[in-house]
């Protein structure tokens, strides 16, 4: 299953039932690199980075649709690094081969920190992907808190020897065509080195 087939099941499953912003002034943007050194690079129109803890937030100012993307990744010490089952992306895929194994590892990976707590997940859609030349599980559920209820999906690989997450976000709910489009780009764009 490719990028776009992943967002177009994702988003119809999703984000149904959300109306998308429109009439906003769109800037004319270029082309720009950005690089995380051993781990990925991205060539890209419309987006600007932030750094966040454990990686960086890349927004897109030509989306009408307010998309973040996240690239996170544990840090080098962690705890999680020293009791995983796995140390590379062979043997986190090897973990998550079956969809019996996809859905249990995103239940888990969904579950709150906490038994009482206010918020839960629904979990949609689990499967695997291939994502700038990295095998990942795609993880597509919402976040509900109260009457607040946002879509989240998350690509789940090892790289490197470290835990890393993609993570999608739109502020404005369904993506549009548009959105759509950039986001395929993006993901498109992306490479993860060897």
């Amino acid at each position: 299953m490719n990028r776009r087939t992943i967002l177009a099941l994702c988003g119809a499953r999703l984000l149904a039932g959300y109306a998308a912003i429109s009439c906003l002034a769109i800037p004319e943007v270029r082309a720009e690199t950005f690089s995380s050194p051993g781990f990925y690079s991205v060539t890209v129109d419309g987006w600007t980075r932030t750094v966040t803890q454990g990686g960086f937030i890349y927004r897109c100012i030509s989306c009408v649709d307010q998309v973040e993307i996240e690239i996170l990744r544990e840090p080098l010490r962690s705890p999680l690094s020293r009791r995983a089952a796995w140390r590379t992306t062979d043997e986190f895929i090897a973990a998550v081969d079956t969809p019996e194994k996809q859905r249990a590892f995103a239940e888990e990976w969904l579950k709150p920190p906490r038994p009482n707590a206010p918020y839960r997940f629904e979990l949609h859609h689990v499967e695997l992907t291939e994502i700038g030349g990295l095998k990942m599980l795609v993880i597509a559920s919402k976040f509900v808190q109260g009457h607040t209820v946002m879509p989240d999906i998350s690509m789940i690989s090892v790289h490197t020897g470290r835990l890393m997450r993609l993570r999608l976000h739109t502020l404005t709910g369904a993506l549009t065509a548009e959105g759509n489009e950039i986001v395929d780009a993006f993901l498109g764009a992306l490479v993860f080195e060897k």
